[in-house]
């Protein structure tokens, strides 16, 4: 947001043209759409188990017990061998670490499964033998399991700066009506009201006909969301926004037939309960490895229970994260003296997205450019880079960059409207190499003062 309140007589009367250049590196400055404003048609609202299931499901709904391995079809979201079918069943239960390996290597498919998620076999192997929260599941799958986003149920909190309130952002009845980007090219769906998941490999790996994820509730009362819980909620939506800022995707939380119009380009981020309800490890929250989009397996999980009792920090930075492996981002940590640490907490107020960054004010996607890195991808470039294979749609993108808003040269700066001697604007560094210019006009010839301002949550 930018302010200007210029010091000038009123007498005077010569014109001076004013060219304002803002350089904005690594700074987002977060536009938030206008929220679609519908009405709910209720004064409470309640907190709903609606055994709604995935666009999937509609078309598999039987349970796991009578589900016809052979009409499952291959879609995962990297390229997979074409003689691969990740829709058999393969292992009795799911595996990490050595035991992954192993498993791998006595199906003798270690070479598929890693050049499915375009790996070599070497890298696949040293991610299982390095970071024990990858699991292969039954059907030869990849996934993450994040213990290390677990957080103790009695830990202390003292080193968040963020204060929880009940004041609401927006009104309550908009609360499951938010979008950060109507209409973008993408969807990331934060589900908080509940859900059913069925025929999906999540299903068949836990040996579950269905998971039930129950709504977010911190005040053990499911029978409706609390003005707190509403609140939570549009922090949440807002945080998880802002990390999403540079893509062309929509951060909402208002439920729709996705699976239609949005078919192969969204990802749905269920939001409620424990680990302990279905999973059976320790984990902030679960998802699959490059399946932003699949058709069966387009869902991770965030467990509030195991994030300090749903802190709205906590949840956000754990969904950013999850879904993050959706689209084929690994963890992001340090190794010291041979030894590998794989939720990096970060250094002063930043952290990586894909470490730990729960107690940070800043967090952002990385490429390892901190000391002790062990893990320097270019995670953007993994995002919006566009050979990637969701749907049977070849060279597609998981999440495209958004158009530049703003040029980056004097010759194409974005000129302000000064009214009353004062403008106010936004801008979104879409890509590392992006720049902001801006210029304006004015009268006079005096001092002036702009205001930069990042968001307000968390940037």
């Amino acid at each position: 947001m930018f302010t200007l309140k210029p010091k000038m007589p009123k007498s005077l009367k010569m014109w001076s043209a004013i060219i304002l250049i803002i350089t904005l590196a690594g700074l987002y400055i977060m536009y938030f759409n206008p929220l679609t404003h519908k009405e709910l048609g209720a004064n409470k609202i309640a907190k709903v188990n609606s055994g709604k299931n995935d666009p999937a499901s509609k078309e598999n709904p039987s349970p796991v017990s009578s589900i016809d391995q052979n009409q499952l079809t291959p879609t995962k979201g990297a390229a997979a061998t074409p003689s691969f079918d990740y829709r058999t069943i393969k292992f009795p239960k799911p595996y990490n670490g050595r035991e992954a390996i192993d498993a791998l290597k006595k199906a003798g498919i270690t070479d598929q499964v890693a050049a499915a998620n375009r790996m070599k076999s070497g890298e696949l192997e040293k991610l299982f033998e390095e970071d024990h929260s990858l699991w292969i599941d039954r059907m030869g799958n990849l996934y993450y399991a994040c213990a290390g986003l677990a957080e103790p149920e009695n830990a202390s909190v003292a080193d968040l700066t963020e204060t929880l309130t009940t004041s609401l952002m927006y009104p309550a009845a908009e609360t499951f009506k938010l979008h950060s980007r109507p209409g973008a090219a993408r969807v990331i769906l934060l589900d908080f009201t509940g859900h059913t998941t069925t025929g999906t490999s999540w299903n068949i790996t836990y040996g579950k006909p269905t998971i039930v994820t129950p709504p977010y509730d911190i005040d053990s009362k499911p029978a409706a969301f609390s003005e707190q819980e509403l609140s939570n909620i549009q922090t949440i939506w807002k945080i998880v926004s802002e990390d999403y800022a540079p893509f062309d995707v929509d951060i909402t939380t208002e439920e729709s037939e996705y699976g239609n119009s949005y078919k192969g380009k969204w990802v749905r981020i269920l939001i409620g309960g424990s680990c302990w309800d279905w999973a059976g490890v320790l984990a902030g929250g679960i998802g699959y490895y490059n399946t932003f989009g699949d058709e069966i397996d387009n869902q991770v999980f965030v467990f509030p229970a195991q994030l300090s009792n749903g802190r709205p920090k906590y949840v956000a930075d754990c969904a950013s994260h999850e879904c993050g492996h959706s689209v084929g981002l690994d963890h992001a940590g340090t190794i010291i003296n041979n030894t590998n640490a794989k939720y990096f907490p970060g250094q002063g107020s930043w952290a990586p997205i894909m470490g730990n960054s729960y107690v940070k004010d800043i967090s952002q996607w990385s490429r390892g450019e901190y000391n002790f890195s062990n893990n320097t991808d270019d995670q953007l470039a993994i995002m919006t880079a566009p050979n990637k294979t969701i749907n049977r749609e070849l060279n597609m993108t998981y999440l495209p960059y958004m158009q530049d808003d703003h040029g980056n040269t004097i010759q194409t700066a974005t000129e302000l409207n000064v009214v009353d001697n004062s403008f106010n604007t936004f801008g979104i560094i879409e890509q590392s190499s992006d720049f902001d210019v801006f210029k304006f006009v004015m009268a006079g010839n005096s001092p002036i003062t702009i205001n930069v301002r990042p968001t307000l949550n968390y940037p």
